[in-house]
């Protein structure tokens, strides 16, 4: 008997097996995106770069990628 590479998902559907890899760098993708994008939102609402630098801190938000695109979108 041959082995069968496709598995069954949990609603009974055959997909082929998932590439661990792939799927972490698209997490990990999706990720920067949303963190972006909470960077952005937090550098148009604060008051000055102060604040934005404070509330990014406070997010976890506070790599220097994320902290320059801060405080370019307040000044």
């Amino acid at each position: 008997m041959g082995h069968d590479p496709l598995h069954f998902t949990s609603t009974g559907e055959r997909r082929p097996p998932v590439n661990f890899a792939e799927v972490r760098a698209a997490a990990d993708q999706a990720e920067a995106v949303q963190r972006t994008r909470a960077a952005h939102t937090v550098a148009d609402n604060a008051i000055d770069v102060d604040d934005c630098r404070e509330l990014l801190s406070m997010l976890g938000l506070n790599s220097r990628a994320n902290a320059r695109v801060g405080r370019s979108r307040v000044l």
